[in-house]
């Protein structure tokens, strides 16, 4: 029966070690930035339990389930979704330590960080290249006869949505760029991307805005085909004055199965993190989406803009202290970049206060913080 118990012990004792392993790996990984710093995740164990909201459909549904899928095969985060629509559910998710990482667009967390500062978050990751972006459009049919954004005048236009900052935004932004404002079209608010195309191709509204992607395929396989309205230069400099978060961006032929590029603006994906997440969670989830990069983005072709070349290039909100550490060991993270994540540090503070202990102190290991 000793024998027995010693073996057992032996056996749990090597599963713990290959279960584990990773934390080990992480804490003697070397730096190749030329950053001197300790180990923000020495000591730390992972969190048990990962929830990602998300929304009923679309491309953030898709990416939120890729993301769960791959954490629950290569980690011991146990990760689930949740559907949760809009920014306010979901910030309250956030705040109520209900929830822990989310993919976002940039226009509604920094709506909900700097605006209405209700929300604190940490960023993880961004996304690039021209498989990064997530484009903004006005979406009509071929057979509306709206060609460009004057020719809305007089339309019903889906211009708002309880769900998202960026439609009313938007719309806002490119009416102004032409002399127009609200009054000039007939403003309409629209509860889902679902129902904008629905009521597009059965012809209860004229134009509506959405994110290029299922919907715009569904719309151009329509008899009534979807033309989406090309921005000028300066309607696409109108919507960034008014959101930093979107810039100029050209959607290419072939997408979503439309036959020619169209000008339009685009926005970065990215994921999220709560303050709260420990370093070596955060670090886990990032270095777990890189190593199975292949895999991830095999998903959909809006993952294959997650990179590391282009992790750390938005600098709107500050990065997680497991994100910073990753950067740095694969030589991403630079000296510049340091003094950029203490100005956005400083800048939250001033908005929510004081860091926690525990976060000043990973700041502070980092050499970000003094």
């Amino acid at each position: 029966m000793g024998k027995l118990n010693c073996f057992t012990l032996m056996v749990a004792l090597i599963a713990s070690i290959l279960q584990f392993g990773y934390v080990v790996e992480a804490q003697s990984a070397q730096t190749n930035s030329g950053l001197s710093h300790s180990d923000v995740t020495a000591g730390q164990q992972p969190l048990k339990f990962i929830t990602i909201p998300t929304a009923e459909r679309g491309r953030g549904k898709v990416m939120s389930a890729a993301m769960a899928n791959l954490l629950n095969k290569y980690t011991p985060l146990n990760t689930n979704t949740e559907i949760m629509a809009g920014i306010s559910r979901i910030g309250s998710a956030m705040n109520k330590k209900r929830a822990e990482l989310v993919v976002l667009t940039p226009s509604q967390p920094l709506q909900a960080y700097k605006k209405d500062r209700n929300l604190r978050l940490r960023l993880l990751a961004t996304a690039g290249g021209k498989y990064g972006l997530a484009f903004l459009g006005i979406h009509t049919t071929k057979k509306s006869g709206i060609k460009t954004v004057s020719d809305l005048r007089g339309k019903r236009v889906y211009a708002e949505t309880p769900t998202a900052v960026w439609a009313d935004m938007f719309m806002d932004a490119v009416l102004g760029a032409n002399g127009m404002t609200r009054k000039d079209v007939k403003w309409l608010i629209f509860g889902s991307v679902g129902e904008a195309v629905r009521d597009l191709i059965e012809g209860r509204v004229d134009a509506a805005i959405f994110f290029a992607g299922r919907g715009t395929r569904e719309v151009g396989s329509s008899p009534k085909g979807v033309y989406i309205v090309p921005l000028t230069a300066k309607e696409q400099a109108a919507i960034h004055e008014k959101d930093p978060g979107f810039s100029s961006a050209v959607l290419p032929a072939g997408y979503e199965g439309l036959k020619s590029e169209v000008p339009v603006v685009g926005a970065p994906s990215a994921w999220w993190l709560r303050p709260g997440v420990n370093n070596i969670t955060a670090y886990l989830i990032l270095k777990t989406m890189y190593d199975n990069a292949t895999e991830f983005h095999a998903v959909h072709p809006a993952l294959k803009g997650f990179l590391p070349e282009y992790g750390a290039e938005f600098w709107q909100l500050p990065y997680h202290a497991g994100s910073i550490q990753y950067f740095r060991e694969i030589g991403i993270w630079t000296v510049e970049m340091d003094k950029k994540q203490k100005d956005l540090l400083e800048e939250d503070m001033q908005i929510y206060g004081q860091l926690t202990p525990e976060e000043a102190l990973s700041y502070k290991k980092l050499g970000i913080l003094k």
